[in-house]
């Protein structure tokens, strides 16, 4: 017969069941027509990446991960915005740059409790230790940011990521946020200014001409 020589021998092989010429194959664990298959990771029946990086994304070990940081938004609330880091280093300074509204303010977060020295500028915030304590790898809040403006979305425009050492860690920083509307009247001209609000409800009072948001003639009286 096909496949057999003269004494009924098999000349072409048998497959893990015994059949001459057959297809049936052993899976990764040795089961003969099993399901069982190598995952990414290269493990037999495993349950493929489930190592996270400091990222979130999952990888088969720690060699698999890229190194760096990201800073993105957290939450909103009113006037304030959190400012999230996940690093694969220990972070001994930042400094970033906003657009769409002037900071006023920065508390919080983990830059506080490492001690670290922080200033602002309308747009940049900068934070790093004279005693070089650093933040260590992984992720949290970094700082809650106050701020002023329209109502535009704040982006990051620039972001800086150094280890203790000083050098310079690859960063990226994530989407822009849109802040929660602050409903008030937002023409710093009128006499019921709010520097809170980010939106404008149409309620600015202004002052009759010539006079002050006081009730003050501001343009000279004549002699009567």
């Amino acid at each position: 017969a096909e496949g057999f020589n003269c004494d009924g021998e098999c000349v072409i092989g048998e497959d893990c069941l015994g059949v001459c010429g057959g297809d049936a194959e052993e899976d990764c664990s040795g089961e003969c027509n099993g399901g069982a298959e190598y995952d990414e990771c290269g493990e037999c029946n495993g349950d493929g990446a489930t190592y996270e990086c400091f990222d979130g994304s999952l990888a088969c070990n720690a060699a698999g991960c890229t190194d760096g940081a990201i800073l993105s938004f957290g939450g909103v609330s009113g006037n304030t915005v959190q400012v999230l880091y996940a690093s694969s280093e220990d972070m001994g300074g930042i400094q970033f740059s906003i657009s769409g509204a002037d900071v006023t303010g920065a508390e919080g977060g983990a830059s506080a409790e490492a001690g670290w020295t922080v200033s602002t500028s309308s747009t940049t915030w900068i934070g790093f230790s004279f005693s070089n304590t650093t933040i260590p790898s992984g992720s949290g809040v970094l700082t809650e940011l106050s701020f002023s403006g329209d109502g535009s979305e704040i982006c990051f425009t620039e972001a800086v990521v150094s280890d203790q050492l000083g050098a310079s860690v690859e960063t990226t920083f994530g989407d822009c946020v849109l802040p929660d509307p602050v409903y008030g009247c937002t023409d710093i001209d009128a006499c019921n200014y709010d520097s809170e609000a980010n939106t404008d409800d149409g309620t600015c009072d202004y002052p009759a001409e010539g006079f002050s948001c006081d009730g003050q003639c501001v343009i000279g009286e004549d002699c009567l």
